[in-house]
């Protein structure tokens, strides 16, 4: 074996300790907490965390100026699809245009860490919204 142990120093720079639970996963935990009577499955990156808290925050404002219940409100899905944020469910028509801005908003922050970015089109015509840095090689913008 010519493989050296590593000396004190260089474990103390290597060690990672563990963490129970990741920053993302604190924030879907916070984004429950807050709405709780939505009860979707999240299937996209933690880059739209804040775009869907907003979403819901304003949602919820909406139907208390309404007066309406939360009940009302059933969002099935919140998920990616075609490089956009689809939101998929059934609530007061007056709702819509919350739900439609955000899921325009979408199309310019980067699904990976929630910085300004664009739609882009990946090998094999796969849809995505990165900013430059995560951009895959060989993507070009969508048009």
């Amino acid at each position: 074996n010519t493989t050296k142990p590593m000396d004190s120093t260089m474990k103390r720079i290597y060690h990672i300790p563990e963490l129970p639970y990741s920053i993302e996963h604190e924030r879907r935990l916070m984004l429950r907490r807050s709405f709780p009577w939505m009860l979707s499955k999240l299937q996209y990156k933690y880059g739209w965390d804040i775009l869907v808290y907003q979403m819901l925050g304003e949602i919820q404002i909406k139907v208390e100026d309404l007066g309406i219940e939360k009940r009302s409100i059933h969002i099935q899905h919140i998920k990616e699809k075609w490089g956009a944020l689809s939101v998929q469910g059934y609530w007061p028509d007056e709702v819509d245009p919350i739900v439609e801005a955000a899921q325009a908003r979408s199309e310019h922050v980067c699904e990976e860490c929630g910085a300004d970015g664009q739609v882009w089109v990946g090998l094999g015509e796969w849809w995505y919204t990165r900013c430059t840095r995560h951009v895959k090689v060989g993507s070009l913008p969508a048009e």
